[in-house]
C-alpha cells in the first residue's frame, strides 16, 4: 500500500489486516451541481424542388397554351430533391427526450438482491470515520454510503461490500462476475422496491478511482456497486484496485 492516500477512502478489515475496498475523493463527490439539458436538435430545413425551364420557340408560346401544330407536353412531375449532408424529415431524431423512470421518495435501504449471482443480503448505514468511509462491521451485509442518495430516489446511490474475509468468500465475492443486463433489486423501509439493471461493470486501479463518475450529479436514480478487485498482495493485504457495476432504474 502506498504511503501516501487521497482523503476520504475506505478502508475494510480482511484477515486482521487492512484491504481497501472502496477508494475514492470522496468529499469532492458530495456536492451535486445541476446537471444541464442537451440542446434540441434544429429542424430539418425546408425541402427544395427543381425547376423546369423551356428553350428555343417554346418560350414564345405562353405557359399552358399549344401550339397550333404541336400539343404541349405535359410537364414531367418533379421530385424532392434533400441537399447533402441533410437528413431526410422523416428520419431526423425527435428532439423530445425518452421519459425519464419515476422516481420514489428518499427511504433507506434495507435489503439487496441480485439474483443472478447469489446475492441476498442486509444492509446497514456508512458514514464517515474522519476522512474515511466507514465499512461494515458484517462482511455478509451491504454497506449503503448515507452521504449519497437513497436508492430509488433522484441521484446516485451508492452500495459497498467485502470480496473476502479471513480468506473466505463474502457479500461481493461475485460482483467481479455481474454481466451486463442483471437486475438488483432493494428493499427500503417505506416497503417499496427499487430495481435496477447493470449497464456497465469495469475494473479500476485504485489510484484511477472514477471519483466524478460514480459520485456523478444525476436527476434519474441510479446506483453504484463497489467491491475489491484485481490483484491481492499477501504481504500487504491489499488489493490493487475496484469492482465497480453501474446501474440505471427500471419502472
Amino acid at each position: 500500500m502506498a504511503s501516501t492516500k487521497s482523503p476520504l477512502q475506505w478502508r475494510v478489515l480482511m484477515g486482521g489486516a487492512a484491504g481497501v475496498v472502496g477508494v475514492g475523493v470522496i468529499g469532492a463527490a458530495l456536492a451535486f451541481p445541476s446537471v444541464t439539458a442537451p440542446a434540441a436538435l434544429p429542424a430539418p430545413s425546408s425541402v427544395s424542388t427543381p425547376t423546369t425551364s423551356t428553350s428555343g420557340a417554346a418560350a414564345s408560346t405562353p405557359a399552358g397554351t399549344p401550339s397550333a401544330s404541336t400539343p404541349a407536353a405535359s410537364p414531367a412531375p418533379s421530385a424532392s430533391v434533400i441537399p447533402l449532408n441533410q437528413t431526410s424529415p422523416s428520419t431526423v431524431p425527435s428532439s423530445t427526450p425518452p421519459p425519464a423512470v419515476a422516481a420514489l421518495a428518499e427511504s433507506a435501504p434495507t435489503r439487496v438482491k441480485i439474483p443472478s449471482i447469489g446475492v441476498d443480503a442486509g444492509t446497514v448505514s456508512l458514514g464517515l470515520d474522519g476522512n474515511e468511509l466507514e465499512t461494515p462491521a458484517d462482511p455478509d451485509v451491504v454497506g449503503w454510503f448515507t452521504g449519497a442518495h437513497t436508492p430509488g430516489a433522484p441521484g446516485r446511490a451508492v452500495l459497498a461490500g467485502h470480496l473476502t474475509w479471513n480468506g473466505r468468500h463474502t457479500v461481493f465475492a461475485r460482483l467481479p462476475q455481474l454481466a451486463v443486463g442483471a437486475i438488483v433489486e432493494v428493499d427500503r423501509e417505506d416497503g417499496t422496491t427499487a430495481k435496477f439493471e447493470v449497464t456497465k461493470v469495469s475494473t479500476f486501479p485504485k489510484d484511477a478511482f472514477p471519483t466524478d463518475e460514480v459520485y456523478a450529479s444525476t436527476d434519474d436514480p441510479s446506483l453504484v456497486l463497489i467491491t475489491c478487485g484485481g490483484e491481492y498482495s499477501k504481504t500487504q493485504h491489499y488489493y490493487d484496485s475496484n469492482v465497480i457495476a453501474f446501474a440505471s432504474a427500471l419502472d
